[in-house]
């Protein structure tokens, strides 16, 4: 298992000059999983006077801050890049924010595809900071190819998250339903994104790795997790996704799932950044049972909606309609609580 330094046991602020919005999953998994009275606050100079629950449907009493030099005066010792772009690249205009973090010794730690480390810009500071500088997709750990072994493990159950597009709740359903489930069973959560891991504080990036250790990676994750009853992996991507599919299946044939749990986003209609309609999701159960099938069965135990873009009478009505399309249960365990498909999950064990 890969561990990091656990820097959310600090003070920290989140950066998201600019950036900050309703779909930042950097910024708002911190936020929502995050003990809040580590947060010192979040850069983005268009909403100082605010707070987060100001801007965005979260119940955050967290406040916006002007710059580095103020967060860092109110007790913040971690720099933590909420932010992300498409490639994963440093934009320009956060080197000055960057580079200040680091001349007062705080951590910065970066999620992106691209190091802060190597930016030539930055050295002499990087070299001379008493601060850590934590890059989670950087990582000369050489992870094994998979050999589909866990086929043979019963116990613990696993399961995995899937969707029908990006950034549709395969993490953030996860992390709630973890958190219920806490309380009466033993269960792991394995992220195998950025955000994931600056939460949990273990994990590995998938898509940071040569696709032939993908399986590898994730069935060694899974196998420093024997202790508990339950294991949930983190979904990335879809299995249907020009752009994301790679890493869709090297995830499902790492684990192995015995179960799945569904997410999507009902109000979603295109495959994001493409030109292709999202369809039909019985057309992904049954993919995901095809190429599960030479192996074993895994069916989708449960949908998790994400419907934080629609009125609460209207996320409800979908709900219903999906159980009775489908036939599993349903819900919305970030709008409307974890309790229905954490009861799922348990009956699994």
């Amino acid at each position: 298992m890969r561990t990091f330094y656990h820097w959310q046991n600090e003070k920290f602020v989140i950066f998201a000059e600019k950036q900050f919005e309703e779909s930042s999953k950097s910024s708002l998994g911190p936020l929502r999983f995050s003990k809040q009275e580590l947060i010192v606050g979040v850069i983005d100079s268009r909403y100082l006077g605010k707070k987060v629950c100001d801007v965005v449907n979260l119940n955050s009493q967290v406040p916006f801050l002007k710059d580095v030099e103020d967060a860092h005066a109110q007790g913040a010792q971690t720099l933590l890049i909420g932010v992300s772009t498409r490639g994963g690249g440093i934009l320009p205009e956060w080197i000055p924010y960057i580079r200040k973090a680091l001349e007062l010794n705080m951590n910065v730690v970066n999620g992106l595809h691209y190091f802060i480390s190597d930016l030539d810009e930055l050295q002499e500071t990087i070299k001379t900071s008493k601060g850590k500088l934590i890059e989670y997709r950087k990582t000369d750990r050489n992870y094994p190819i998979g050999h589909g072994d866990l086929i043979d493990r019963k116990k613990p159950v696993r399961v995995l998250s899937v969707g029908t597009d990006c950034n549709t709740g395969k993490m953030t359903s996860l992390l709630a339903l973890t958190s219920e489930l806490r309380k009466t069973i033993r269960v792991d959560f394995i992220p195998t994104g950025q955000t994931g891991m600056m939460i949990e504080g273990r994990g590995v990036c998938i898509d940071a790795l040569v696709s032939d250790f993908v399986a590898g990676a994730i069935e060694q994750e899974v196998k420093a997790s024997q202790t508990c009853d339950l294991v949930l992996v983190e979904g990335q991507g879809s299995i249907i996704h020009p752009s994301y599919s790679g890493a869709s299946i090297g995830l499902l044939h790492g684990v192995m799932p015995h179960y799945l749990l569904f997410c999507h986003q009902p109000d979603r209609t295109k495959i994001s950044h493409t030109q292709f309609d999202i369809p039909d999701l019985k057309l992904y159960f049954d993919i995901y049972g095809k190429l599960m099938e030479p192996f074993q069965q895994a069916p989708v135990v449960g949908l998790a909606l994400n419907t934080k873009f629609m009125n609460e009478q209207a996320a409800r009505d979908i709900i219903l309609r999906y159980e009775q399309y489908l036939g599993i249960p349903v819900d919305d365990p970030v709008r409307f609580g974890p309790e229905k498909l954490s009861n799922v999950l348990k009956d699994l064990v």
